[in-house]
């Protein structure tokens, strides 16, 4: 049966520091601990453990232990909530009702170590928008300081760190590792940088040189939009003009062999002259098309009498009417 757990104050009374060169076993501060006798109670048998060769635990012949100390019914010892008062030398001895020696402990040397305390991490941009952290406390003695990235350990020990290529889904983060207990490592929280909430693109704000990436390749595309739209409206002017070259040409040649055809000459009594055949291939057309020739009517009139010859035009055009005058 186990004892009630108080306060082992005997042993903060006579414990004495152990150096870490005679400690066999190590503990944090908080911790529990068991040093294992392994021999069972028997009646009116005894059992005494020291600390220091100062004795902190006495069962004598079925009388009630001196000092209450958690022993079990295997005689081990049970250490809990250990501080660093209690680093020293345990010792125990069993014996029987006779006196006979059942087991004896060899030494023991139990060193209790402080705990590394739990670091802070605080981080902040400097003018140049390059993120510096700060682990701190910045200068402890006995525990290293380490870094790691996304939990993987980088080889800076610097502190403060200056972080200047980073991205912003990385996370930080700093330890402290006890130089005499390894196992002992208090972690910080994890951050993420995040200066001017953008990665750094070989020291420079990442969205900044996107935004001149990007302005580049739009003035450059509209540049060649441009350059497109131009030679198209080129093409379809020069093929335009060719056209109505073209046209102009067709034109020119239909008015030299289609042109307007002269009035068929008479004679004095007004009877039409044939004509010639030149004439005639003329009123043709150029190719000799006789649809292009005056089609000839199904009926001529009867020719009237010609009027008498006049020997002056002018006469046959009579005297304008004046406008009258009033009278005076």
């Amino acid at each position: 049966m186990f004892l009630a757990l108080q306060e082992v104050t005997l042993i903060h009374s006579v414990s004495s520091p152990v150096s870490k060169q005679e400690c066999q076993e190590k503990k944090l501060e908080g911790d529990s601990y068991t040093i294992v006798l392994k021999s069972a109670k028997k009646d009116q048998d005894s059992l005494t453990w020291k600390c220091n060769d100062t004795v902190i635990y006495q069962r004598r012949k079925g009388k009630p232990p001196f000092f209450s100390v958690n022993v079990n019914e295997e005689g081990n010892l049970l250490l809990t909530n250990l501080k660093s008062t209690m680093s020293c030398t345990y010792k125990a001895e069993h014996f029987d009702v006779l006196g006979k020696l059942l087991k004896r402990l060899e030494p023991v040397s139990l060193c209790v170590l402080a705990k590394a305390p739990v670091p802070k991490l605080v981080w902040a941009c400097s003018p140049e928008g390059v993120p510096v952290l700060t682990c701190e406390p910045k200068s402890l003695q006995g525990y290293t300081l380490s870094w790691s990235r996304n939990d993987v350990p980088i080889p800076e020990k610097a502190n403060p760190l200056k972080r200047k290529n980073y991205a912003s889904t990385e996370r930080y983060k700093c330890s402290l590792i006890n130089d005499a207990y390894q196992a002992d490592k208090q972690d910080s929280e994890e951050v993420n940088l995040s200066c001017g909430d953008s990665e750094k693109w070989f020291g420079y704000n990442k969205w900044l040189m996107l935004g001149i990436i990007a302005g580049g390749g739009t003035l450059l595309l509209i540049l060649i939009v441009s350059l497109i739209v131009i030679c198209c409206k080129n093409h379809r002017r020069n093929r335009r003009r060719q056209r109505d070259e073209e046209e102009l040409r067709l034109s020119n040649l239909q008015y030299i062999g289609t042109g307007p055809r002269p009035r068929p000459k008479q004679t004095a009594r007004g009877q039409p002259v044939p004509p010639t055949p030149d004439e005639q291939s003329y009123f043709q057309g150029p190719e000799g098309d006789p649809t292009q020739a005056d089609p000839k009517p199904k009926k001529q009139p009867r020719p009237r009498a010609p009027p008498p010859p006049m020997e002056d035009e002018d006469e046959l055009i009579p005297p304008l009417p004046q406008p009258r005058r009033k009278g005076p």
